[in-house]
């Protein structure tokens, strides 16, 4: 797995993420599709931190390097992990 991402626990399992903030632009996060893990974006994140914007990627559970934990996998379940990284990460404003 890429070095520099991190890994962090939340409640719906162990989450592995990479968050710049490259500059005072807006903040753009990444959402994979179920095949291909969050470094599928590599270049468009290079691209838009040049420019000035935050960037925040992560791998959805049970993928990448996100923890797989034994539920139903479902839009549900990946809001709620996408809820509890923003929260932990402290952002609460909007982003694309």
């Amino acid at each position: 797995y890429p070095m520099d991402y991190e890994l962090c626990s939340l409640p719906q399992g162990k989450t592995h993420y990479q968050y710049n903030l490259h500059g005072p632009g807006p903040l753009v996060v990444f959402i994979h599709g179920s095949t291909l893990p969050s470094w599928c974006f590599d270049a468009q994140v290079a691209a838009l931190n040049e420019q000035g914007f935050q960037t925040l990627r992560y791998d959805l559970v049970g993928r990448g390097g996100s923890e797989f934990i034994d539920v139903i996998y479902d839009r549900e379940l990946y809001m709620t992990q996408l809820d509890q990284l923003l929260t932990h990460l402290g952002i609460s404003g909007p982003f694309y």
